[in-house]
């Protein structure tokens, strides 16, 4: 393999071994050299021809730098607009006292994601400019020798008798059997095991606390009390999940009791949210969106299954170029391939999810919990130290929750003058 480290992103630009097979047999050694390919007239040049691995390689380092500088000047823009925060605005003076606002903020209006942000950043260019050659030469040489010496898998020489449809069925096989497999296993992960009723930290709340008023609120809406669950953790927080079977509801226990407990009526609020998302079926969405996210990713993966220049960019040898295993595959396509596609994708999903949280609030809204839901709200932002209020560009880019500011409006529980925000 030619070309480790710092110089492996930095070498000449070559041409592919596909790419050289693609010239015509009129080209001499120098346009060779020089990558000048002599195309015959109406002749067009082939992919492999045009996306070079040293192209690619640099595309990718560019999509990267402009992905952690777009990513910085988010964080800059919720620091500077926190660090314009420092009075608690009026409207909020019943949520929340002069003394936890401050702490919000001194926790907030420091732009600590630059840190993360540049920490993701720099592990993907370590992995181009350093490991991945290595990495996945060693992945060649074992395939290698697992085979015994001999090309494995999509790497075999087919029969020439094989018919093209008879190839093209057995390469898509596995493809198929990742996809299905992964589906099953997310759709397990939500239905059962990640159910409360399985972990040791968690037990039913019908054990330990009275449910009178709990079944008031759930019984006319069809949801069995019993499968409320309460999580032995400090951290407030409720949740929902369940697909088609096994729903099941969790909240902490420290919003049952202890020195910020909630009221009997706070914690129907919060129990009326959660049944908001088994009501509009917010966790079917969220499984059929991770569905839609690996149909894609393994499709692409598929579809780029043999293009050589791709792999070569990651210092894949040559002999081996145009057949990495196919977890290396995935590997290169989800992480780098689609960034750009993942910077689209994610706004829109926050939107989404901040929209069904929105839709969780309006049902509790609906059952006549507006208010104690603010309530509850508050104190969880409160004991969590969350943020009161975010930049809009940050909050689309980096959360999946509306702020407790844009909660209270919408459910009416905050004065709409904007002089007071």
């Amino acid at each position: 393999m030619e070309g480790h480290g710092i110089s492996f992103l930095f070498n000449l630009p070559r041409l592919s071994p596909t790419l050289i097979s693609t010239m015509p047999c009129n080209a001499s050694s120098s346009d060779v050299e020089s990558g000048i390919v002599k195309l015959e007239p109406g002749q067009k040049p082939s992919l492999t021809a045009i996306f070079t691995a040293h192209r690619i390689r640099w595309a990718l380092l560019i999509v990267i730098t402009v992905k952690f500088l777009w990513h910085c000047y988010i964080i800059h823009r919720q620091a500077e607009f926190v660090a314009d925060q420092e009075t608690r605005p009026a409207m909020l003076r019943d949520y929340v006292s002069e003394h936890h606002w401050l702490l919000s903020y001194r926790t907030h209006s420091k732009a600590t994601g630059f840190t993360s942000a540049f920490a993701m950043s720099y592990l993907k260019l370590v992995l181009i400019l350093l490991l991945a050659p290595y990495l996945l030469e060693l992945s060649s040489w074992l395939s290698r020798v697992l085979c015994c010496g001999k090309k494995c898998g999509s790497e075999e020489k087919h029969d020439e008798k094989e018919s093209r449809q008879e190839r093209g069925r057995r390469s898509v096989f596995p493809y198929l059997v990742l996809f299905a497999t992964a589906c099953v296993i997310f759709y397990v992960y939500m239905d059962f095991a990640a159910k409360a009723g399985n972990r040791s930290d968690a037990y039913r709340m019908a054990d330990r606390f009275p449910m009178s008023s709990v079944k008031k609120l759930t019984g006319p809406l069809g949801f069995d009390s019993s499968h409320i669950y309460v999580l032995n953790t400090t951290k407030m927080n409720a949740g929902y999940l369940g697909v088609f079977v096994n729903p099941g509801i969790t909240i902490s226990e420290s919003l049952l009791k202890g020195t910020r407990a909630l009221t009997p009526e706070g914690i129907n609020a919060v129990l009326a949210h959660e049944l908001g998302h088994w009501w509009h079926h917010h966790s079917l969405v969220r499984y059929m969106i991770f569905v839609v996210e690996m149909l894609v990713i393994v499709l692409v993966t598929y579809l780029l299954r043999n293009f050589s220049p791709l792999y070569e960019t990651f210092g894949y040898s040559s002999e081996y170029a145009a057949t990495p295993s196919l977890i290396i595959r995935l590997l290169i396509i989800g992480y780098y391939v689609l960034i750009p596609l993942n910077e689209i994708w994610t706004p829109l999903l926050n939107l989404l999810y901040q929209h069904n949280e929105s839709q969780a609030d309006a049902f509790a809204a609906g059952l006549g919990y507006a208010q104690p839901l603010c309530n509850a709200l508050a104190s969880v932002t409160v004991e969590n130290n969350l943020i009161w209020i975010t930049d809009p560009v940050y909050s689309i880019y980096f959360r999946d929750h509306p702020s407790f500011m844009e909660r209270a409006l919408a459910l009416g529980c905050l004065p709409m003058e904007v002089g007071d925000c």
